[in-house]
């Protein structure tokens, strides 16, 4: 596990991102998960799992802040490590639009099955990291 995955895990001060994206291309990215935050393809997903008002909060998790357990929060967060904390520490070259969003959308789906196992294990007692 790499130093930023322990530090992002155990909720300690993070230390400088490891990677070498442009700002431009993190700008896109956040922009792109936006979008998603509001796109019915990626809520109706989710919203098997929770509530449409749950749902919101879920991509919040999977997208920027991350999961703890209930009475955890300021101790540990559990994974998956967020989409956009990933690509800080992303050090392969995206050489364009389409790659990130090819990147992202991997992470995604992979954050989206690991929050699945998370959520069958912990239930209600998962929450957005703060």
């Amino acid at each position: 596990m790499e130093a930023w995955e322990r530090a992002w895990l155990e909720c300690k001060v993070m230390p400088p991102p490891t990677g070498n994206l442009p700002e431009a291309t993190l700008v896109t990215a956040h922009n792109i998960a936006e979008e998603w935050l509001f796109s019915k393809d990626v809520r109706c997903n989710i919203e098997e799992w929770v509530s449409g008002e749950e749902a919101g909060e879920v991509l919040v998790g999977l997208l920027w802040s991350g999961f703890c357990v209930f009475g955890q929060e300021q101790r540990a967060r559990i994974r998956p490590i967020p989409v956009l904390v990933k690509l800080l520490n992303w050090t392969t070259e995206i050489g364009s639009d389409v790659e990130l969003l090819k990147v992202m959308k991997d992470m995604y789906n992979q954050n989206w099955l690991e929050w699945q196992r998370q959520f069958v294990k912990h239930g209600a007692a998962m929450r957005i990291a703060p």
